[in-house]
């Protein structure tokens, strides 16, 4: 994965990705995060299941399906950060969420929540993975 744009492979493999991830944990809300033009894109999963106390074992779950059998060359298992959905972030994309309700993704170029974003990509919930 590059510093370059946010590409359908990427999303696609997010999508199975937070589908089998979703059989293991509640995800209350999944977005792609670059803060700056040239920075790279992190996969930022929110879960009122991720704390201080339970961070560590959740990030085993995302090596579990993300490498051996399960690896996917489009989704790199060091971009994904787990966060509380009482994060800012996550505070500010469910925001969004409730303000764009569907079942389509949303692409944001607003700044939102603490981190001056340069671009957003934010899944509906629940995600479904395309075939």
């Amino acid at each position: 994965m590059d510093h370059g744009p946010l590409v359908t492979e990427q999303i696609q493999a997010a999508e199975r990705f937070l589908g089998a991830l979703e059989e293991r944990m509640h995800v209350t809300a999944a977005f792609w995060l670059r803060t700056s033009e040239d920075g790279p894109w992190y996969l930022h999963v929110a879960s009122d299941q991720v704390n201080d106390s339970s961070r560590k074992a959740a990030y085993g779950e995302v090596l579990e399906l993300t490498t051996g059998t399960n690896l996917d060359p489009n989704l790199d298992p060091f971009r994904i950060k787990l966060i509380s959905t009482s994060d800012p972030l996550a505070q500010a994309v469910i925001e969004i969420q409730n303000r764009y309700p569907g079942r389509m993704p949303t692409r944001f170029r607003a700044p939102f929540g603490p981190l001056p974003a340069e671009e957003a990509y934010i899944y509906p919930m629940p995600v479904k993975a395309r075939a």
